[in-house]
């Protein structure tokens, strides 16, 4: 009866289907299913469709660069979320850069992609409030790939 009693006060813990993935798993990583944040995920699920690779494949390499600082930052938060890709298992990285973009490659074939936001997008959702950015994710999951950003093949 302990055991019961002590689960029951434990607080509830984020499951990865609550929602559609692009909101669960990229507020998992983030904290937060922000719209640059959301921006990534999309990103990194028409990498792995493109590339032939499934979530947390080894051949995968994923690099976001920003301005250090940068809300864009959220963007890797995104790309890790629906690629699983890691700092730990050595395949994401983040560096600092003026310019915006992010990198998805396969390292077995060679093949990259290259991720810009289109111009719209980031006039759109940038330096909004938490609370205007939160809905503005929300919506950001159901909005086509072509309005948020644009691939570039490396």
């Amino acid at each position: 009866m302990a055991g019961i009693a002590l689960a029951a006060m434990l607080p509830a813990v984020a499951h990865d289907d609550e929602q559609e993935p692009p909101i669960s798993r990229t507020a998992m990583v983030n904290g937060m299913a922000l719209p640059f944040g959301v921006a990534g995920y999309l990103m990194g699920e028409r990498a792995l469709k493109t590339l032939g690779l499934t979530r947390c494949h080894a051949d995968l390499e994923v690099a976001h660069y920003c301005p250090a600082g940068s809300e864009m930052g959220a963007v890797i938060d995104g790309l890790q979320a629906s690629t699983g890709a890691s700092l730990g298992k050595g395949n994401l990285r983040r560096a600092e850069s003026k310019d915006v973009y992010s990198v998805v490659g396969n390292r077995r074939t060679g093949k990259k992609l290259k991720f810009v936001l289109t111009e719209g997008f980031v006039k759109k959702h940038a330096g909004m409030s938490t609370k205007d950015a939160y809905a503005a994710g929300l919506k950001v999951a159901e909005t086509s790939d072509g309005e948020v950003f644009r691939v570039v093949a490396g």
